[in-house]
């Protein structure tokens, strides 16, 4: 009874595995176990809190331009840690970088995130034969996912990012639009997406 009352307050306190050896009784999991996905469940929270104060509050309705995104005719507005962070009209994003698409793996795709300054990044996957099997990127810390570009490069020759235009006949470019919580990350070597491990 005592220890069914002390469990709480210990796990509270990162003590369990110093209190309670073995098994815990009803669990067949160890107090080294339910340590872990105490861990685990805190930093989910942690994860969680970070997503709410950081994500699009509105659409930027983002758009081709030439070789590179924009976003739309009318501002918008995200969240970054909790501050305000104002996302101007027809702002050029950074390009897609200098990696050719090839046409054996003529998928990629490319996120849009912003940060507390008004500073904006664009992150690449890596590409691959169809949109299932793209490496997804991780969403860079502290930043507000605004969108993403999927690219379809259907020529015979690489599509050469900065030099071809999203326009091109053989490419087809599609945006998407993220407002609210985003997990973005489902593949292998995520850093920061939102999963629970451990029993």
């Amino acid at each position: 009874m005592i220890k069914k009352w002390l469990f709480p307050i210990l796990v509270s306190m990162g003590m369990c595995s110093i209190a309670i050896g073995g098994d815990i009784t009803d669990t067949g999991k160890s107090d080294k176990d339910v340590f872990t996905y105490y861990t685990n469940v805190k930093s989910l929270v942690n994860d969680l809190a970070m997503r709410a104060k950081t994500q699009c509050l509105s659409s930027s309705a983002l758009t081709t331009n030439g070789t590179i995104t924009k976003t739309g005719a009318s501002a918008s507005l995200a969240l970054v840690n909790g501050s305000l962070v104002s996302i101007a009209a027809s702002k050029d994003m950074p390009s897609l970088g200098t990696t050719a698409l090839a046409t054996a793996t003529p998928y990629n795709i490319y996120i849009y995130t912003v940060n507390a300054s008004g500073t904006f990044t664009t992150t690449a996957g890596t590409q691959a034969a169809g949109t299932n099997t793209i490496t997804l990127p991780n969403i860079p810390e502290l930043q507000a996912m605004i969108g993403f570009l999927v690219l379809y490069n259907g020529s015979n020759t690489s599509f050469l990012p900065g030099t071809h235009t999203l326009t091109a006949g053989s490419i087809t470019a599609t945006h998407y639009n993220t407002v609210g919580m985003v997990d973005f990350v489902p593949g292998s070597g995520s850093t920061n997406t939102l999963s629970l491990t451990g029993l």
